[in-house]
C-alpha cells in the first residue's frame, strides 16, 4: 500500500509529553520530520515560513485554542 507524500508533521500541543509521544511514534519510529510547537501562538508566528504536510493539532489549549489557531 502506497503513502502519499508526508513528510512534515507539525505537531501543536501544549502538553510536553503529548509532544514527546508523537516525536517517537511519528518521528522516531515512522520516519517522518516533526516540528513540535508548545502553543497555538508559537505555530502561527512560526509556521508560515515552513509549512507542513499535515497538522496534528490540540484543541484544548490555553491562550489560543486549537479552533483559534486554525482559523489564523
Amino acid at each position: 500500500m502506497s503513502r502519499p507524500d508526508l513528510k512534515r508533521v507539525a505537531c501543536i500541543d501544549d502538553d510536553e509529553f503529548i509532544r514527546s509521544i508523537v516525536e517517537v511514534a511519528l518521528g522516531d519510529i515512522g520516519d517522518l520530520n516533526i516540528t513540535p510547537y508548545e502553543c497555538g501562538s508559537a505555530a502561527v508566528d512560526r509556521m508560515p515560513a515552513d509549512p507542513p504536510d499535515i497538522i496534528l493539532l490540540d484543541l484544548v489549549m490555553p491562550g489560543m485554542d486549537g479552533l483559534e489557531t486554525r482559523s489564523e
